[in-house]
């Protein structure tokens, strides 16, 4: 598949149940070091830094999900953009969630690429939106796995 992010291609999943571990462990580790206290040894952009990357890797690990998820059904993507809203083309997501699944990706383009120009409000504002959307989507991929 061509890669329409310079480098950022989904990996292949070979183990989807292992993909689907790896996320969770990265989503746990976002919201942990989301719920960490400003008083605590890491400065508050220290824990931004943090909770952005945990971030990113789950949301990187639900987008090979998903690549994955749309070639089984016989209908791969044409771009990464598109994969959500392939999944819920044949009813594996609903509407909803693929949209909030391409706010994740967005999310996970604005880390890869614009990552010193975050509004840092804006950001702290959404890290419990996206945590709450790539658990439900996990979640969706692990029934679908019958895991």
């Amino acid at each position: 598949m061509k890669n329409p992010v310079g480098g950022l291609a989904p990996e292949p999943v070979t183990d989807p149940s292992q993909t689907i571990a790896s996320a969770l462990e990265w989503l746990e580790k976002a919201e942990g070091a989301f719920s960490r206290p400003d008083s605590g040894p890491l400065k508050a952009s220290d824990r931004r830094d943090l909770v952005s990357f945990y971030l990113f890797l789950a949301v990187q690990h639900c987008l090979d999900l998903a690549v994955h998820a749309a070639a089984e059904l016989g209908t791969p993507p044409h771009g990464l953009e598109s994969t959500f809203d392939t999944l819920a083309g044949q009813g594996f997501l609903d509407r909803d969630l693929a949209l909030r699944m391409r706010g994740a990706l967005v999310f996970r383009n604005r880390i890869a690429y614009d990552y010193g120009d975050f509004d840092e409000e804006r950001l702290w504002g959404e890290f419990p939106v996206l945590i709450a959307t790539v658990r439900r989507f996990l979640l969706k991929v692990s029934e679908a796995a019958g895991l």
